[in-house]
């Protein structure tokens, strides 16, 4: 049986959008949402991971903002 894992609304690049952390903005504007990026991208890799193995991947609109 294949796993199919379809995700969507990820708006990479966006304020608070998922952000690995070798790309956080840590200095100025952007810099007081670093706690909250550095949070959901921790939650993100915990449940993908938990959902693995996944064979196929889809990613539904809004990848990047």
């Amino acid at each position: 049986m294949k796993r199919f894992l379809v995700i969507s609304d990820l708006h990479c690049g966006h304020e608070v959008g998922l952000t690995a952390p070798s790309h956080d903005i840590t200095r100025g504007r952007l810099a007081r949402f670093s706690p909250m990026r550095k949070t959901i991208y921790k939650w993100a890799v915990k449940t993908i991971d938990s959902l693995r193995p996944i064979d196929i991947l889809l990613v539904n609109g809004d990848a990047i903002d």
